[in-house]
């Protein structure tokens, strides 16, 4: 779900008809309104660590314990990613694939994170999978100049996942 406010009035139909629903709320500092709506009525939450300062896990543990997501995702940049599924005890922290390419632009490697990620949990992949297809992802937008120049195919994505598992060996 976009974070545009006509979006939010849709949660409850969305609720209602069982549809899982994800959100992006990129710069978000785990504390502005606006953007809380949308984490606790999505099922999927991503942000990236950047504003958190320090309050990574206190941020993911309020999204899924007081709002209706079964997962929330906090991307790192070269740091990697950090999750925390409903049940869990602990948020787990997943290191980044590195860039088969010089790093020419990183604009747009947090949205091609989430597309992929979204894309493997479509296909019934476990969450480290996604996570794995996020990564890939998000690091080959980084060799791309700008964020439409050129994005990863599925080919493209399964050849980088195997890859990059065979490099973590």
């Amino acid at each position: 779900m976009s974070i545009t406010g006509v979006t939010k009035d849709m949660y409850a139909d969305i609720h209602r008809l069982g549809i899982p629903s994800s959100t992006d709320l990129h710069d978000w500092d785990g504390v502005d309104a606006h953007h809380r709506a949308y984490a606790l009525a999505s099922d999927y939450v991503f942000l990236s660590a950047a504003a958190l300062h320090g309050r990574l896990d206190a941020v993911l543990r309020s999204i899924v314990e007081q709002g209706h997501a079964r997962l929330a995702v906090a991307t790192d940049g070269a740091a990697g990613c950090h999750v925390l599924q409903r049940g869990d005890e602990a948020v787990r922290h997943f290191p980044a694939v590195p860039p088969e390419g010089p790093v020419v632009d990183s604009n747009g490697a947090g949205d091609a994170f989430v597309s992929a990620f979204l894309y493997a949990l479509a296909k019934g992949r476990p969450v480290s999978e996604c996570v794995l297809a996020g990564s890939v992802s998000g690091a080959f937008a980084c060799t791309r100049a700008g964020t439409h120049t050129e994005f990863i195919d599925a080919a493209g994505l399964r050849a980088g996942c195997a890859r990059a598992t065979t490099a973590q060996g």
